[in-house]
């Protein structure tokens, strides 16, 4: 399957470097270094323009090695975004690479690695004068010399930390006849300033996740206390994204902590096994927490959430973007926004800000019959009430196929000195790749802003700088500002701890710890959580609503993302 999938993205960066910019903008090298798992990257921070092939030509590496060691799903790149970029001698598996910190020498490295300094020197002709060596010059360790295995590399950067995730867990205590983990309070000594009155309250969670703990424990052994993630072999695949979601968990309750807010958290680890849940939730008492998160599956959510709402206890569907238990369960918190709730707030936000402008819809044959026919059916509904076009003349509002007309037909109802706002309502990779280049090519004659659709952000194939060049406004449930300085600090503080980059899964948990703690620090959680308003968020944008007090209630909060022509992008 990897090899299928390096095959596939290799032609996907063979297309693109056709289309690529006809006049490249040049990209220099990073003068940042950094060691991560023993290995020496450059740390790239992406400016406009750049393309992930455009990249790898300028570090002269495989653009596929970039996607593996950021841990992405495809190409696409966000401006401000930080990647790391191995440096060539990184490929030779046989050293450890080490950088010389103030006041060490040679002798500290044989202490700290049991590898001589006869070893060291051999294996490094550079140095001549051991005992003046520059701070920050490469050490290169051979592996095989290592006696201390906290210097050990492994080439999966994610099993070091997941496994630090792993140790976490089971060193908190020993699971008692079905899979509990329980989670002791924190103590700090240094607490910052907070509200008293806010944070007095102890904030009770109950987690629950799926770590497939057991299955970790076959791959690797029983963990020990005193293990080190260095000696793990490998982590079960399933278990990965869900310890990513726990790491930020954790690293939202530290925080948390640290301001002075009280919180005590109980662990479960569920697999995805409905006959441990229900073991799980049979013994439990909800009444004594605050909220419960998870379980992230359908099914063994709403065994938890049948039983949540016996107590009155709100319990938050983390992952899943629709839960049948919405339609009947008012403590219910749906934290992925539904794809027909993004649809509609899109057709609304064209309405209030575009109906003075040229709208065209650009339509795919059968566009009737999938889902995104809803926004054009919403926006008519607004833009004509009565459903009759000449009730509204001053409304320029057209609808044209582009299977049947092609670019001609397009380009015959734009409106040259007017703003002219295109939609294209179609998730279909096909559709999209065929009919958004062509609009592309109508920019230089005409003013085109384009309304994109979230699920775009996931075409890998489609050049980034187009959504520059069409002016493209798209509303996004998610979105990572990688130039705003609390992310800068997070993604440092979280690369020093766990020696790899944050994926999405933590980024939402750390927004979900740190937005429902301090709700309920305020009052019972459904009474304030839906009215929260927290704007220092990661990720997200949390704006929690229902159509009446018997429904659970969904995420209806997006960030409006403008794509703008000067390569820059802008968040409302």
């Amino acid at each position: 399957m990897r090899k299928l999938h390096s095959i596939i993205c290799s032609i996907l960066f063979l297309i693109i470097s056709t289309v690529a910019f006809a006049q490249e903008i040049k990209i220099n090298k990073s003068s940042q270094q950094e060691i991560i798992g023993g290995n020496i990257f450059y740390i790239h921070t992406v400016k406009a323009g750049e393309t992930l092939y455009s990249i790898s030509k300028t570090y002269n590496i495989d653009a596929n090695i970039i996607i593996e060691c950021n841990n992405k799903d495809d190409i696409s790149i966000s401006v401000g975004e930080i990647l790391n970029i191995p440096k060539d001698i990184s490929k030779d598996d046989r050293y450890f690479y080490y950088s010389m910190k103030e006041g060490e020498t040679l002798y500290s490295i044989f202490k700290k690695t049991g590898v001589t300094t006869e070893a060291i020197l051999e294996h490094n002709s550079n140095i001549r004068n051991f005992n003046d060596i520059s701070v920050g010059t490469y050490i290169k360790i051979p592996k095989d010399s290592i006696k201390n295995l906290e210097f050990s590399d492994k080439k999966n950067r994610e099993i070091i930390k997941t496994s630090l995730a792993i140790d976490s867990l089971r060193t908190v205590k020993e699971p008692t006849s079905y899979p509990y983990l329980e989670q002791e309070e924190y103590t700090y000594t240094k607490v910052r300033e907070a509200n008293p009155e806010i944070i007095k309250r102890n904030i009770k969670i109950a987690l629950f996740l799926p770590f497939y703990l057991d299955i970790n424990e076959a791959i690797n052994g029983k963990f020990k206390k005193n293990d080190t993630a260095f000696s793990r072999k490998k982590v079960h695949k399933k278990s990965v994204n869900f310890i990513d979601f726990y790491q930020g968990f954790i690293e939202a309750c530290t925080s948390l902590k640290e301001q002075g807010f009280k919180i005590t958290l109980n662990t479960f680890d569920t697999a995805k096994d409905s006959t441990v849940v229900k073991d799980i939730i049979d013994k439990l008492d909800f009444s004594q927490y605050d909220f419960i998160v998870g379980p992230p599956y359908a099914s063994n959510f709403k065994l938890a959430a049948d039983k949540a709402q016996i107590y009155g206890t709100p319990i938050i569907s983390p992952l899943s973007e629709s839960t049948s238990t919405n339609l009947d369960n008012p403590y219910v918190y749906q934290l992925n926004t539904s794809e027909e709730t993004i649809l509609n707030k899109t057709a609304e936000y064209i309405y209030s800000n575009f109906k003075k402008s040229n709208i065209v819809v650009v339509y795919p044959k059968n566009y009737k019959e999938t889902s995104e026919f809803k926004l054009i059916s919403h926006l008519e509904d607004s833009l004509f009430p009565k459903n009759k076009y000449s009730d509204k003349v001053d409304i320029m509002y057209t609808k044209i196929s582009f299977d049947k007309y092609k670019l001609y037909g397009v380009k015959h109802v734009l409106k040259k000195g007017l703003e002219n706002i295109i939609i294209v309502p179609s998730k279909n990779k096909s559709d999209v790749y065929k009919i958004i280049p062509s609009i592309n090519a109508l920019t230089n004659s005409y003013d085109i802003s384009l309304m994109g659709l979230h699920s775009w952000k996931r075409f890998s194939s489609l050049d980034p700088s187009t959504f520059f060049k069409l002016n493209t406004r798209m509303l996004l449930p998610y979105y990572i500002d990688y130039k705003e300085e609390r992310t800068k600090e997070f993604v440092k503080s979280y690369r020093e701890k766990y020696m790899s980059e944050p994926s999405i899964f933590t980024f939402r948990a750390y927004d979900l710890a740190s937005y429902f703690v301090q709700a309920a620090a305020r009052g019972p959680l459904n009474d304030i959580a839906y009215k929260y308003y927290n704007n220092e968020l990661l990720q997200s944008c949390f704006l929690f609503e229902n159509n009446n007090d018997s429904m659970g209630k969904e995420n209806k909060g997006l960030h409006i993302i403008h794509y703008n022509k000067d390569y820059s992008i802008t968040k409302e």
